[in-house]
């Protein structure tokens, strides 16, 4: 069985559901899992805490290489860099990455062939709503949502740009159906997750990560990761996955697209 956990850049995923990950992977694991991750946009020219010795595109992308297999390997994962450019190689700038189209955007075609191939065979997918609608996590998600046909897909809420504002129920990137949370109380892996953020010292401060380790956003009392599936998403493999029925929904559930911008 492989749970393939699909991360448009890397950190993405230690971002996102690093403490999930941290508490499901284990047993996983133990149950015969192979947890790969596939990172898709592994060549860029971003790193903001960076050295002055990290500022080409072939520096910045090997940093950013050795920090993914820093994290792969704490968490035992099997990584693959499917060595794109992401847009910052393209000269987009944090705002327009925000709104560039992806139906013209040159890598489509082959970011959609190159994840469809990494998600094949696949029991589970692990892939970004792109909440915040950065061009890269759109891009990976369309892809993803062409290729999935009947593997079994859990939707993660993109950190840091989920920060910002309550995320809105979103519809199935698939088959534009309703989908269901499951928030994941992750109190207990805080320690485990602050360790995996601190593998990508090049794209974040203490304090970025100190904001991303305090997210809430069920507006509870204690640190959340939120996950998406389909409402017909089997029993046994939702506990299977660490995906647990919470005794109140979320009070910010208002069904809308996540639309391309």
């Amino acid at each position: 069985m492989r749970l393939t956990l699909l991360a448009p850049h890397p950190d993405d995923i230690a971002l996102s559901v690093g403490g999930w990950l941290a508490g499901v992977g284990p047993r996983l694991r133990a149950s015969g899992w192979r947890l790969d991750l596939v990172t898709v946009f592994s060549r860029s020219v971003y790193a903001p805490f960076a050295g002055d010795d990290a500022r080409d595109e072939d520096a910045v992308s090997l940093l950013r290489l050795a920090e993914d297999l820093r994290f792969a390997r704490s968490q035992r994962l099997r990584p693959s860099a499917l060595g794109l450019p992401d847009c910052s190689c393209l000269g987009m700038d944090d705002e327009s990455e925000l709104v560039a189209p992806t139906a013209t955007d040159p890598r489509k075609s082959i970011v959609d062939d190159v994840v469809a191939r990494a998600v094949a065979g696949s029991a589970v997918v692990v892939a970004p709503l792109a909440v915040g609608g950065h061009v890269d996590h759109r891009l990976a998600r369309d892809a993803v949502a062409e290729a999935l046909g009947e593997i079994p897909c859990l939707w993660y809420e993109d950190l840091p740009y989920a920060l910002d504002d309550a995320v809105p129920t979103p519809r199935s990137p698939v088959d534009g159906r309703t989908l269901r949370p499951w928030p994941v109380r992750i109190t207990a892996q805080l320690p485990a997750k602050r360790a995996a953020l601190a593998c990508y010292r090049s794209q974040m401060s203490d304090t970025d990560i100190g904001e991303v380790l305090n997210y809430r956003p069920d507006g509870g009392a204690e640190p959340v990761e939120r996950l998406w599936t389909s409402a017909d998403l089997p029993p046994d493999l939702a506990g299977t996955l660490g995906l647990v029925d919470q005794d109140t929904p979320s009070p910010h559930l208002i069904p809308v697209n996540l639309e391309d911008k």
